[in-house]
């Protein structure tokens, strides 16, 4: 019977670890470490555009970080990824306005497509400090999403970001029926074990 009462104490255990606290980056290069190994290079599976490329004193952690630089246009860096349409996503990335650099506005957006359709964005305008802060996006992809573009970047004038470690991860919601399920059959393996020990 111990072996019955072990067995329900784990499946409740199980059931307070949600799919949530799962995690998978589905960025590739996150920290820009993958990239032609001198300042100013292309990090791997980023796109930049006007100034931007990796540096060695923009890293936050490891070697390289992304620099953006907004000295003629608004400069960003993104990547695109498949998702799935109606699905909470989560965006981070560490970010920190480099000294000297006047305060201006940067971006940090989920931009939604379905093919190469726009739907819509999600985000906006974030304000970097000359300490390192994480910027936070929580977002649910819209139901015909195929892909988004995760960016970040500058978009006022002469401003030079520095950024790293990005992440981009989907944080499902377990389905409430499922739930449900389990919790009973958990009450009555309960009652079952009580029933028996009389």
């Amino acid at each position: 019977m111990n072996k019955l009462f072990a067995l329900v104490m784990i499946l409740i255990a199980a059931m307070f670890i949600s799919p949530a606290s799962v995690h998978a980056n589905l960025l590739s290069n996150a920290g820009f470490e993958t990239n032609g190994g001198y300042g100013g290079a292309t990090a791997a599976n980023w796109t930049g555009s006007g100034d931007t490329g990796v540096e060695s004193w923009a890293a936050y952690t490891g070697s390289w970080g992304m620099k953006t630089g907004t000295y003629a246009a608004s400069d960003v860096v993104y990547q695109e990824v498949a998702v799935a349409g109606s699905t909470p996503y989560a965006f981070s990335i560490w970010g920190q306005r480099d000294g000297g650099t006047p305060t201006g506005t940067y971006q940090v957006n989920l931009a939604w497509y379905n093919g190469a359709t726009p739907l819509t964005v999600d985000g906006g305008d974030v304000t970097l400090t000359d300490g390192w802060t994480q910027q936070l996006l929580n977002a649910t992809s819209p139901a015909t999403a195929n892909k988004v573009r995760a960016t970040f970047g500058g978009t006022s004038l002469n401003l030079t970001g520095k950024w790293d470690d990005a992440d981009l991860s989907s944080s499902p919601i377990p389905e409430p029926t499922s739930m449900l399920l389990l919790g009973s059959g958990l009450v009555g393996l309960l009652g079952l074990r009580k029933r028996t020990v009389k």
